[in-house]
């Protein structure tokens, strides 16, 4: 159903499973497409999601683009990358560090100054809500409610990631884990799990049970307020953060290729 206004959708998973990267990636084709949206991580700098963005587009690691000395073919892929990603209107607001006051308060901002159709909450566990006498639950519920009463009002789609409880014996998740609280889910239009099976030495259930864990993440829909449910298999490459329908040509870092 793609991003629809007025809806808040939980992306959920365990830590390093790619949570940030999924959303990035929802983000930067929205933008291509001609959305408007913000991002708001409490984990992640501007510099570091841009740079994010850059590998997706080029092929080149985002530790290189940070950190490394870059070859003249790599500085060429960037040129290529940066070119296709110009003009787009994704907005950086990362003073407003985990207060929720604040970033509601930016997003209204933002929405009235660039009519902004989307934004991004990295994470909901690290926000800070100003709630009395509130255990952890009904404070995770309120943000939850929050982000949705403001995508209704603001008429925009909000993204929240939201990390998942840990369970070793079946790492496969599930919407019951979302962490500190169930009320997540309930205030959430749609609840998108994603799994890489490959990071746990675990293989695909039935139905992708012949599908190569290598590079690949599974994403389900577990909630789907209007548009049901559904579990799909996606390309991911993780030296460049990148996330890809599975039927396309698997693209191939250029750490990758210099190695070759």
């Amino acid at each position: 159903g793609g991003l629809q206004k007025s809806d808040l959708t939980i992306i959920a998973a365990d830590s390093s499973q790619g949570k940030t990267a999924f959303a990035m990636s929802i983000v930067t084709n929205a933008a291509l497409r001609g959305a408007s949206c913000a991002i708001y991580s409490m984990e992640m700098k501007k510099e570091q999601l841009t740079a994010r963005i850059m590998a997706m587009k080029s092929g080149v690691s985002s530790s290189d683009i940070l950190y490394k000395k870059l070859t003249s073919d790599q500085y060429g892929a960037i040129d290529i990358g940066i070119g296709q990603i110009t003009g787009t209107k994704i907005y950086f607001d990362d003073r407003s560090t985990s207060s929720l006051d604040n970033i509601i308060s930016s997003i209204r901002t933002l929405k009235m100054k660039h009519n902004i159709d989307g934004a991004v909450v990295d994470y909901i566990q690290m926000l800070s809500v100003n709630m009395k006498n509130a255990n952890v639950e009904q404070l995770l519920g309120e943000c939850a409610r929050r982000l949705k009463n403001l995508a209704k009002d603001l008429d925009i789609w909000i993204l929240a990631l939201s990390q998942l409880s840990r369970n070793n014996d079946n790492p496969e998740p599930t919407k019951d884990r979302l962490r500190s609280s169930g009320q997540i889910n309930e205030a959430a239009d749609n609840t998108i799990l994603i799994y890489r099976p490959e990071v746990y030495g675990k293989y695909y259930k039935e139905p992708f049970q012949n599908v190569p864990v290598k590079n690949t993440a599974q994403i389900e829909v577990a909630k789907g307020r209007n548009i049901g449910l559904t579990k799909f298999i996606v390309t991911f490459i993780p030296e460049i953060t990148l996330f890809k329908d599975y039927d396309e040509d698997m693209p191939i870092p250029y750490n990758q290729l210099e190695e070759d």
